[in-house]
């Protein structure tokens, strides 16, 4: 049906993702999992989740989307990714996202949910908080949260855009 709708509207369809890095202006992307590996398949849409590192200068951020360890996709990406200086916490700090071991290979200094801290599972909060010592910040709380990296590698928390 989405495909339909974006076909009646002539909104060009991207189906494949580079798996590269490449430069966006002063940036470095890189897609992870843009294609859902054997393994996985069949264990739901999570398991399909593309994430995304980003590095300007020195400093970079992972946003994992709905990869979780429950997906199997923690394990297998982990080593690619390596440490990152913020999370964007997988599938909204809920079941399954955040593992230890995926934790100690990204080893972050800040953790941002999109999502009320609240409703932020208790092992995900442990293990970021207690166990490897990872502040977290929420999107949806005290007027959400915004981390930018500037331009002289500082790593800056909002709850406004600069």
């Amino acid at each position: 049906e989405i495909i339909n709708d974006l076909n009646e509207r002539n909104v060009e369809i991207i189906s494949s993702l580079p798996t590269d890095p490449f430069l966006f202006g002063d940036f470095k992307l890189q897609f992870f999992n843009t294609e859902t590996p054997r393994s996985l398949e069949g264990r739901g849409e999570n398991a399909s989740s593309v994430g995304v590192k980003i590095t300007k200068g020195s400093k970079s951020a992972f946003l994992a989307a709905d990869i979780t360890k429950s997906s199997g996709l923690e394990d297998l990406l982990g080593d690619k990714i390596g440490h990152v200086d913020i999370l964007k916490i997988g599938h909204h700090g809920y079941y399954g996202s955040s593992s230890k071991s995926f934790i100690k290979k990204l080893s972050p200094e800040i953790a941002v949910v999109t999502n009320q801290l609240g409703k932020v599972y208790p092992n995900v909060k442990w293990t970021l908080t207690m166990d490897a010592r990872v502040p977290i910040f929420a999107t949806y709380d005290n007027d959400g949260i915004i981390a930018s990296i500037t331009d002289d590698d500082e790593i800056i928390l909002s709850n406004f855009i600069m």
